[in-house]
């Protein structure tokens, strides 16, 4: 079990909150939008109508949901606030909502975020859906004042900490939002001593994710410290939270400042006294690195408080395949639900293994489950290489299509799946019609354009070819290897030399360490006569990259140079390393040499 040993959950470590404790229960926009899919947040805090949705109008809805999911966003749209308007219930405006956040039309979330709320002004969906709305305009303000009424109406700090989730990747965002936390803190309003700590703490943990000086951490350690001593009566789910998330951000400040014994033994102390399982968990994570063990007896101990806590059910079980024990990794991975977050990284985990085990339509099962994430991209790709492998190319085309249609910011990524993985199984005219189709529905993508024309390169269409790479150069001005195959192709087939020299120079100038681009300008200054200038490029690029190309090309420039005994020398070396290339033997056949025997 050596190679599944090496496994690495980067996911495992991603956060510190139980998994019990919704840090974010605003719905992802890629998630179902009817009631039955959505779960129950998609349920309005009271009954609208007990009214069913009757048939025909409920099949426009499914052809709507059908549309947004396979990329006509504006039709979906306008089909849901139909629909909403006729039945006039939450669900069918949620559906608008999540239509509107797919296709990032903030005028269409705003118009019928203002229509929800007007019709349903008590639907909590429709008061995290303003939240959602004011942090894609960028309305820091706003966003704290909302988080802070339905915190102080539902009497719950998750909607707090679920509004300082958007903060981190949208400065504008973040300063305004701590500004009105700010003003807030200051008011004289008559807030509640409860609302206070918790507006500190908020204070607190935002102004941590950016210290970075030791008195500021220590500063902030002490704040914490504040907060866990005045919720140790933890008299509601509140001050429960509160105390927790506390205890939490002085074991982070501890960490950040490599005083890592007295976060462990914070935590050790902590969970004796009372047992949690997400501080457990907090502790398991930093015995990871010290007692591997003491880790997974932790884990063991989080998974009885909490059954349900499957971020530690994942990590025990890739502790356990790290510890060769299979049999007891798949349980817990089998055990992790499908609506749980962990889901994909389970499955990846369970078709590794059956990989392992070379059950490879039980492996293709579970690589196809797994969604956007981490491991996304090898998962797509092991399932291509299985359904090729297993059902042929009609079905790897079949699917491809699918996941086009299913993941249309993915589809770089796919076009260049196909690329590595049915390269060789085409015919070159095949390849290169889906090369163009590929890059007729992304036209600036770099890495289509570079496969597009190194196939035409290929196909002896040096024209085309070149045009491809000057296209690409027009997307990346500096894309050296675009640069110095334009060159190249300038030098060696379009009779256009001194053009190609200057592309090739510029290219050396931008990545002047490139042995290919060294390998390019070095034979093309060979072919324009300059063999001293070709000499300095080749053995450049040869002691980068000693491979047979530059080897046959090298030894030629020393044959020109008439030295022989280091042209024979070098591609002696060069058949010994690369007895299949075919390089270096055109090389000696085309110039008549004779290797004495070596080479016969």
């Amino acid at each position: 079990m050596a190679p599944l040993g090496a496994l690495v959950l980067l996911t495992a470590c991603a956060t510190t909150t139980p998994e019990s404790t919704k840090q974010d229960m605003l719905i992802e926009p890629h998630h179902a939008s009817l009631q039955a899919q959505a779960g129950p947040e998609s349920i309005s805090a009271e009954p609208i109508s007990a009214e069913p949705i009757p048939a025909d109008q409920l099949l426009n809805l499914l052809t709507a949901e059908f549309a947004t999911q396979y990329g006509d966003n504006l039709t979906a749209l306008q089909s849901y606030q139909r629909q909403g308007a006729a039945l006039n219930t939450p669900e069918l405006l949620l559906s608008a909502q999540l239509a509107a956040e797919r296709s990032q039309d903030i005028v269409a979330m705003e118009q019928n975020l203002q229509r929800w709320l007007t019709l349903f002004p008590g639907d909590i969906n429709a008061q995290r859906a303003s939240m959602r709305s004011a942090a894609a305009q960028g309305d820091g303000g706003r966003l704290f004042k909302e988080a802070q009424a339905l915190f102080i109406a539902n009497n719950d700090l998750s909607f707090l900490f679920a509004a300082t989730n958007y903060l981190p990747h949208n400065a504008q965002l973040n300063h305004q939002f701590i500004i009105a936390l700010s003003q807030a803190r200051r008011s004289p309003k008559n807030h509640s001593a409860l609302h206070k700590l918790a507006l500190k703490f908020l204070d607190c943990q935002l102004q941590a994710r950016t210290a970075t000086k030791l008195v500021t951490r220590q500063m902030l350690i002490h704040c914490a410290q504040q907060i866990t001593a005045a919720t140790q009566a933890r008299s509601s789910a509140t001050h429960e939270l509160l105390w927790r998330s506390s205890i939490q951000l002085t074991v982070q400040l501890l960490t950040q400042l490599r005083r890592h014994f007295e976060a462990i033994a914070l935590l050790k102390q902590t969970t004796r006294e009372q047992a949690d399982a997400a501080l457990k968990f907090d502790l398991a994570r930093l015995l990871l690195n010290l007692d591997r063990p003491s880790a997974r007896k932790t884990l063991d101990d989080v998974i009885k408080l909490d059954p349900n806590h499957h971020q530690a059910g994942l990590l025990l079980a890739v502790l356990h395949i790290d510890n060769s024990d299979i049999r007891s990794a798949q349980p817990l991975l089998g055990n992790i639900p499908e609506q749980s977050r962990w889901f994909s990284d389970a499955q990846y985990q369970l078709g590794r293994i059956a990989d392992f085990y070379n059950q490879h339509k039980r492996a293709l099962l579970h690589f196809r489950r797994v969604q956007p994430g981490i491991h996304f991209q090898r998962s797509m790709r092991r399932t291509g290489e299985l359904l090729t492998q297993l059902y042929g190319l009609q079905e790897f085309d079949r699917w491809m299509r699918l996941q086009l249609r299913q993941y249309p910011e993915q589809s770089e990524s796919f076009y260049l799946l196909d690329i590595a993985l049915t390269g060789l199984e085409r015919a070159p005219a095949v390849q290169l019609e889906r090369l163009s189709a590929a890059v007729a529905k992304l036209p600036n993508s770099v890495k289509l354009n570079r496969h597009l024309a190194q196939q035409l390169e290929k196909s002896g269409d040096f024209v085309s070819a070149a045009k491809q790479w000057q296209r690409l150069l027009e997307i990346d001005p500096n894309h050296a290897l675009a640069m110095s195959s334009l060159g190249n192709l300038k030098v060696s087939h379009l009779a256009q030399p001194e053009e190609g020299q200057a592309l090739l120079y510029r290219a050396s100038q931008i990545e002047p360490e490139n042995p290919l681009v060294l390998n390019r300008l070095g034979w093309a200054l060979f072919q324009l006569g300059d063999l001293e200038g070709a000499l300095g490029r080749l053995l450049r690029a040869h002691s980068l990259n000693n491979n047979a190309v530059v080897a046959s090309q090298l030894g030629e420039v020393y044959w020109q140079l008439e030295k022989p005994e280091k042209a024979i020398n070098l591609w002696r070396e060069a058949l010994r390393r690369f007895p299949e290339a075919r390089y270096v033997r055109d090389t000696i056949h085309r110039l008549d040499i004779d290797l004495n025997g070596v080479y016969e």
